[in-house]
């Protein structure tokens, strides 16, 4: 439950379903794209919610290793994320070409087929 000023606010259980369906996916996606160590180290971060000095601790790494290892995990899961979001927002063109002299639509101009 979230909560406005002093307050409960329930939150709908689309709402709370559809997150959970993202979190489930970010995490299937990291598990795919990742080291096993970046993974583990993102887990216990963000999973567990664990401080760098724990997660250092019982991974044996040094606090600077774990940071460095989320930051790249943290890119590596922008760059693909990134990449989803292009590929979905740009679904690909039909391979039927246009039947001549017939406007042709594309989602930058309208053009006359020669």
């Amino acid at each position: 439950m979230k909560h406005a000023g002093d307050r409960e606010v329930a939150e709908h259980p689309a709402i709370r379903i559809e997150r959970r369906e993202t979190r489930d996916r970010l995490w299937l996606l990291a598990k795919s794209v990742l080291s096993e160590k970046q993974h583990t180290v993102l887990w216990l971060r963000y999973g567990e919610d664990l401080e760098i000095k724990e997660i250092a601790s019982v991974t044996g790494l040094s606090r600077t290793h774990v940071k460095v290892l989320l930051y790249r995990s943290r890119k590596v899961l922008g760059e693909h994320l990134s990449r989803e979001e292009l590929v979905e927002a740009d679904p690909p063109r039909s391979i039927v070409p246009p039947v001549s002299g017939k406007t042709q639509c594309n989602r930058h101009t309208m053009m006359k087929t020669p």
